[in-house]
């Protein structure tokens, strides 16, 4: 686990799905700093503000647009 850790806080951004390395990332490096990717905006019942990506609509290079995004704040 330590290495995982580890490995998140070498990282600018975390992407990723509803799972326990998403909610570490944001622990680590803000919820304002992850992506989350869904389906059918699944989130939705978790009490956190982040950028999610409903995979079923999903446009191309729209991952990249968030992140520049995120670089331009």
């Amino acid at each position: 686990m330590g290495l995982f850790i580890k490995r998140i806080k070498e990282c600018k951004y975390f992407i990723g799905i509803e799972s326990g390395p998403f909610y570490l990332a944001g622990s680590i490096l803000g919820y304002d700093r992850v992506i989350g990717l869904e389906k059918h905006l699944r989130f939705n019942h978790v009490p956190i503000n982040y950028e999610k990506i409903d995979i079923k609509f999903y446009v191309k290079n729209s991952v990249k647009k968030k992140i520049e995004e995120f670089d331009g704040r």
